[in-house]
């Protein structure tokens, strides 16, 4: 299982760390919402489901996690996927450095 954390900086402006991530078919992606408001997590389709992305609320300081889909023996494909908040923000990757305490 790979962890993604999604915090709101000092900027007023949410990010995701870390941007890439790197997982094997069947492994589990956890997201971390450490922000007040509620976030959604869109995979395309391809990545967890054969034809249908997928779509995750994740409540404000909560989380959840996407399945990885196999892509074949010996494949390896990538993935945009697209993180945004209740109140329509996008979050985006890299950022300055942040504590964020896990419990």
């Amino acid at each position: 299982m790979e962890k993604v954390y999604v915090y709101k900086d000092s900027d007023e402006e949410y990010r995701v760390h870390p941007a890439v991530v790197v997982l094997g078919g069947n492994e589990k992606l956890r997201v971390f919402n450490a922000t007040a408001v509620t976030i959604t997590v869109k995979v395309p389709a391809g990545a967890s489901k054969p034809d249908d992305p997928v779509e995750v609320d994740i409540p404000a300081e909560g989380h959840d996690e996407i399945t990885a889909r196999s892509q074949g023996n010996g494949k390896t494909r990538a993935y945009g996927y697209k993180v945004s908040t209740s109140t329509l923000k996008t979050a985006h990757g890299n950022s300055d450095p942040v504590l964020i305490i896990e419990n």
